[in-house]
């Protein structure tokens, strides 16, 4: 991340060491000012786009304006990407305004989310600090985590969702069976996918939480191409009030969503890292990913389990079991719902066995 406009040599650069190693680069384009260079990846325009304004009209803006939209921007669209598990780490680039600039952004991913800030004033009075002690009381105060904030309008919009699928009048549990890999291609017992977990134990797992939560709606999350995997998990489940909303869960309306649960059952993904961003208890499946680098924190107090196995003394998702999980779950603090919480009309949620 940088502005383009006065740093976009030295982006190009990182971008083009980070692809000769094996990465794929996202360049995304922070400059306050609208220009015609068109070597990002997402270009200033979709930044400003994002915050619901328009890019040329930063021109017209103070520096201070201009940063806040561009920060507002930057900050939806570096989540959007991350949640889609498409963002591994991040890299900023900038002088005094732009390293504040990055660094509002991305402070937004979770704790323990690779970031780097490259800053010509890194240890300068420009940083930001008057004196050594001012920074490491300032730094001591961070509290570790993310927070995200789910506007109104995104809790607005997610009860006529809710209504239609016979959900709005219950308490929701959440499943991500899937991840990125589930369904890219062929087998999805393939080596590249690390993080999966047989079928049979996540529909063991499914009849356990609805043998302990007979009131509460039972929801499968995922994206498209998992729906079919969902489907195939729910008939062996055979369970009643199961829903799979793979099909239709746009990241406002999944964040939505994890801020009203009760709780989550999922693999490694982003959104298990929402989920713990809103609040939202969770229980947390890894595999090969260290959970010392990668699991979930966030500062809106959510109760989070972490599970890791093993086979051959090796890291391996496949050395969880079934009752692992369970008793997971059992143990963990779910969030408490107020009366009327879930009180809108729709009755119980519908059946898919």
């Amino acid at each position: 991340m940088a502005t383009m406009n006065t740093k976009g040599k030295e982006a190009r650069f990182i971008a083009d060491v980070l692809a000769r190693s094996g990465a794929t680069p996202w360049i995304v384009d922070l400059s306050l000012k609208s220009h015609d260079a068109d070597d990002a990846d997402l270009a200033g325009v979709n930044v400003a786009a994002a915050a619901g304004t328009s890019w040329q009209t930063l021109n017209e803006r103070s520096r201070q304006d201009a940063a806040a939209v561009m920060i507002e921007g930057g900050t939806k669209m570096l989540l959007e990407k991350f949640i889609k598990g498409e963002v591994s780490g991040a890299i900023g680039l900038g002088g005094a305004n732009g390293t504040n600039l990055v660094c509002s952004i991305l402070r937004a991913l979770p704790y323990l989310v690779p970031k780097v800030m490259i800053s010509t004033v890194a240890g300068t009075a420009a940083a930001g600090w008057p004196d050594l002690e001012s920074r490491d009381a300032e730094l001591a105060a961070a509290t570790p985590g993310c927070y995200l904030e789910v506007s109104e309008q995104q809790r607005i919009d997610l009860e006529p969702w809710l209504r239609a699928r016979r959900l709005a009048a219950a308490p929701l549990i959440l499943i991500q069976i899937g991840n990125k890999r589930t369904m890219r291609r062929g087998l999805r017992r393939l080596a590249v996918n690390n993080k999966y977990w047989p079928n049979e134990r996540w529909a063991e797992v499914l009849r356990h939480v609805r043998l302990q939560h007979p009131e509460h709606a039972i929801v499968l999350l995922g994206t498209g191409p998992e729906y079919a995997l969902n489907q195939e998990v729910a008939a062996l489940a055979d369970i009643a009030g199961l829903c799979n909303a793979a099909d239709d869960l746009p990241i406002p309306r999944l964040v939505a969503l994890l801020a009203r649960a009760a709780g989550l059952i999922t693999v490694d993904s982003g959104p298990a890292h929402a989920a713990a961003a809103v609040g939202c208890p969770l229980v947390v499946l890894f595999g090969k990913a260290l959970p010392s680098l990668y699991r979930p924190w966030g500062t809106a107090g959510a109760d989070v389990k972490v599970l890791c196995g093993q086979i051959a003394g090796e890291p391996d998702m496949l050395g969880i079991e079934a009752r692992s999980v369970s008793a997971a779950w059992s143990s963990l603090k779910l969030r408490e719902t107020r009366d009327g919480a879930y009180g809108l009309s729709g009755g119980d949620a519908r059946s898919m066995s």
